[in-house]
């Protein structure tokens, strides 16, 4: 009988290791912008989940003036755009203005 007792917590360690694996996991798509301590254009830091977001490519047009992002209603210009290690189109913001735009590096 004591083996059902170790067998029970052991299941529930895995268990928890699982739980914490996927909430880590859950919060890695942004966190290379977190960690790489990016700037905006304003100096401001670009920082992570709850000012970032994913912009999905096909809500992003190519202007001669910048990434023009339909959804905003705003023009990043090229030169304000950082390369998104991650290959996707990010846009950092808080509640008055644009923080960071990141967008896949050329050629990609």
């Amino acid at each position: 009988m004591p083996l059902r007792p170790r067998r029970c917590a052991l299941a529930g360690l895995v268990v928890a290791e699982i739980a914490v694996s996927g909430l880590a996991h859950a919060h890695g798509d942004y966190d290379w912008i977190r960690r790489g301590g990016y700037k905006g254009v304003d100096g401001s830091g670009c920082c992570g989940q709850d000012d970032c977001e994913p912009i999905p490519a096909t809500r992003v047009e190519r202007t001669p003036e910048g990434y023009r992002l339909r959804d905003f209603g705003m023009t990043i210009p090229f030169r304000q755009a950082t390369p998104s290690e991650d290959g996707k189109f990010w846009l950092c913001r808080d509640q008055k203005s644009m923080r960071c735009f990141f967008a896949p590096p050329p050629g990609t």
